[in-house]
């Protein structure tokens, strides 16, 4: 049962962060269209790199504090494996699913890309749950 109560406790810890992390990406997503004119799927792509850093450093500290690393090159490590497992995840999923959405259903952009980021939330908890944040030997 403990085992279930801190996976959920992680779900929740993950999550909470993970709305961090939206309105880290959100925020992005809009100064990089609107005042910087960068065509959108560029700036999702910045926007969403930006979240997952954000997001990285969160749960090094809170998420999965008990997993902490012990040197920066070890957090160096985890970071490069969070960006190419999670990160991959986000970037190709927010990309794909904002792109399909603004451009088959025509939804306003910030919409398509919190549909996107929805899309995206189970397959990073599971990334970084199994592969990112193991316990170090």
């Amino acid at each position: 049962m403990d085992s279930k109560l801190n996976l959920i406790r992680k779900w929740l810890r993950f999550n909470a962060i993970g709305v961090m992390g939206v309105g880290v990406q959100l925020a992005f997503l809009f100064l990089l269209t609107h005042y910087f004119h960068i065509h959108y799927m560029i700036a999702t792509l910045l926007a969403v790199e930006c979240a997952i850093i954000h997001n990285f450093f969160w749960h090094q500290q809170w998420t999965w504090k008990e997993n902490a690393t012990q040197t920066k090159m070890d957090a160096l490590r985890r970071f490069l494996k969070f960006n190419t497992s999670s990160g991959t995840v986000s970037l190709v999923g927010n990309v794909g699913v904002t792109a399909a959405l603004v451009q088959m259903v025509h939804l306003p952009l910030m919409i398509c890309n919190i549909l996107a980021i929805g899309a995206c939330n189970i397959a990073n908890f599971l990334f970084a749950h199994t592969f990112v944040f193991q316990r170090q030997v």
